[in-house]
């Protein structure tokens, strides 16, 4: 079943849950959020699992699927083709139904995506579109439709940006900024005069661009209700973010599930999913810990405490674990599946395309307001111009097309040439080290002790204290590269004042500059560097061999330092 955002696939597969009486009926997507909502929605009772649950449980036995299971996938276009694979095994030695849900011109799988896409067009699979939108009410009269809000929503998924712009301007939800800084602060300061109307949960800030953006208003954000005395005194620090949770503070899971460790004589909580948006209700500075409010689809409201200090050591150790974020601004991705009262969308950056408009525009029930910033949208020509080229931004529709959607062809021929087979050299069985008085080990000629003592680990086979050397040095590069950096950003040298212009005095945009310097560095190959700084090599005479020799080549024996002989 497909249809275009709110026009009620949900209430939709409440019926269809109600009319598969005597069918058991799972609710699945590709994160567990997405899969609570969808299980609410088919009446609370069917469980709600990713694809990879519902994978490993059957595996198990934990679950039995037969040819009187029903699996609903919402949000099907988010699915890879290694979560169609899994449930087309379901399917095949299990005989179970699968009736997937989604939007093609919403966002897709972020690998091996566009496989919905091709079911929608396969004539053999049965299809249903609604295409009624329900969700748009008027704020005036919630009982009538929104006046524009559809028509708007119409034209993006169209790709009709000029008409949808068009819109936009005709009822003043599109406003210009000179800088992407001022377009964040407007944002902000205009989500501050209408979010009190409405519950935390109930607005969205939607923003397209870099993760240092949306922390940035979510930042501002937590600053204005900090300043309206709706949030505690008492914070500590994010797990992975440079801001403070407060008691009051609207978060969310982000990265991963997060699961509870055990305790000795008592079950264990349920995982919170990733996704899951909560209410900060407490902190605790000296154990670093918070205490969420859940309001979870088809759940009893519940509280659970966050152990930050776990959360840290498992971040500091390079694990995939959970962490709690503000969540008053998100991307687009995130969003989808969403229904909130208001919303209003960072506009203009150019990772922005059609799915990602359409996607973070249709989020709100009564009103939308896009904000916009003239330097991302080219110094040059006027507000007009600017806005033609946003207009083309958001018609753009950079979506992929799943590997069946062409024939192969078996004239294509990689544009690089491959390195011939070769057999793999088969391991040696382990013997023992060699003893000191072995011949095979003495040399024809004296060499030095280190390069001795090298070649007896080597036929030893101990390599450990190349790895550990290489160990140690791992951090002293790192560090040495930090500290060229920040060089150049105290003294820029010419070519990055040339790529980016000169160092911006405002803090955000400094920050986005340094940034990019920071990239454009990385992509510099250090030879250049090294050889500017090297002194010149003195011509050689004739007759005399210009060959460099590495480090690691030995010298010829005419050169070798007299060096101690090793005895047994």
């Amino acid at each position: 079943m497909t249809g275009r955002a709110g026009t009620g696939k949900g209430p939709t597969l409440h019926a269809a849950a109600y009319r598969s009486c005597g069918w058991q009926v799972i609710a699945c997507a590709m994160d567990g959020t997405t899969a609570r909502r969808m299980a609410d929605q088919l009446g609370g009772t069917a469980p709600a699992l990713t694809v990879e649950q519902l994978k490993v449980r059957v595996q198990v036995g934990v679950i039995d699927v037969d040819d009187r299971t029903v699996i609903f996938v919402d949000e099907a276009s988010k699915l890879d083709t290694g979560h169609w694979a899994e449930l087309a095994a379901a399917v095949e030695r299990h005989f179970a139904t699968v009736r997937a849900v989604g939007h093609d011109g919403q966002h897709d799988a972020i690998r091996l995506p566009a496989l919905f896409s091709e079911m929608l067009c396969d004539e053999r699979i049965p299809r249903a579109e609604l295409r009624q939108i329900r969700r748009h009410r008027d704020p005036e009269n919630p009982g009538h439709a929104h006046p524009w809000l559809r028509d708007y929503q119409i034209a993006v998924d169209e790709g009709r940006g000029i008409d949808a712009v068009a819109i936009l301007q005709e009822h003043h939800a599109l406003t210009l900024y000179d800088t992407r800084a001022r377009a964040i602060g407007g944002m902000v300061e205009e989500w501050d005069q209408w979010r009190r109307t409405y519950d935390p949960a109930g607005s969205a800030l939607i923003v397209h661009g870099p993760n240092s953006d949306v922390d940035l208003v979510n930042e501002l954000a937590q600053q204005k209700r900090l300043e309206a005395g709706e949030l505690g005194e008492q914070a500590i620090r994010a797990v992975d973010r440079d801001y403070l949770l407060r008691p009051g503070d609207l978060v969310a899971i982000r990265n991963a599930a997060h699961t509870f460790p055990a305790q000795p004589g008592q079950p264990r909580p349920k995982r919170i999913e990733n996704g899951q948006v909560a209410t900060v209700e407490a902190v605790d500075p000296e154990r670093d810990t918070l205490t969420l409010l859940l309001r979870e689809p088809g759940s009893e409201p519940r509280l659970v405490e966050i152990d930050q200090a776990r959360l840290r050591s498992e971040h500091a150790a390079g694990k995939r674990t959970a962490a709690v974020r503000l969540n008053y601004a998100l991307h687009s991705f995130p969003a989808q599946g969403a229904t909130v009262h208001r919303t209003a969308t960072l506009a203009g950056h150019w990772s922005q395309a059609k799915q990602e408009t359409y996607v973070g525009d249709t989020r709100a029930i009564y009103r939308h307001t896009v904000h916009l910033a003239r330097e991302d949208l080219g110094t040059d020509g006027t507000d007009e111009d600017r806005i033609g080229r946003y207009a083309q931004r958001i018609s753009a529709n950079r979506q992929r097309h799943a590997s069946i959607h062409s024939a192969p062809d078996p004239t294509l021929q990689l544009a690089i040439r491959l390195p011939d087979h070769q057999p793999l050299p088969s391991r040696a069985p382990p013997t023992a080290a060699p003893r000191l008085s072995d011949t095979s080990l003495k040399p024809s000629t004296p060499t030095p002790f280190a390069s001795r003592s090298a070649a007896l680990r080597a036929a030893a086979g101990d390599t450990s204290s190349d790895a550990h050397a290489a160990d140690e040095a791992r951090p002293r590069r790192r560090a040495r590269l930090e500290e060229h950096l920040r060089r150049l950003l105290d003294d820029p040298p010419e070519h990055l004042l040339r790529a980016l212009g000169p160092v911006p005095a405002e803090r955000i945009a400094r920050e986005r500059w340094e940034r990019d310097a920071r990239r454009l560095e990385a992509l510099r190959p250090q030879d250049n560097n090294n050889a500017q700084a090297a002194p010149a090599r003195p011509t050689p005479h004739r007759g005399q061999s210009t060959t460099r020799r590495s480090p690691s080549t030995p010298p010829p024996l005419s050169q070798r330092p007299d060096g101690p002989a090793i005895r047994p």
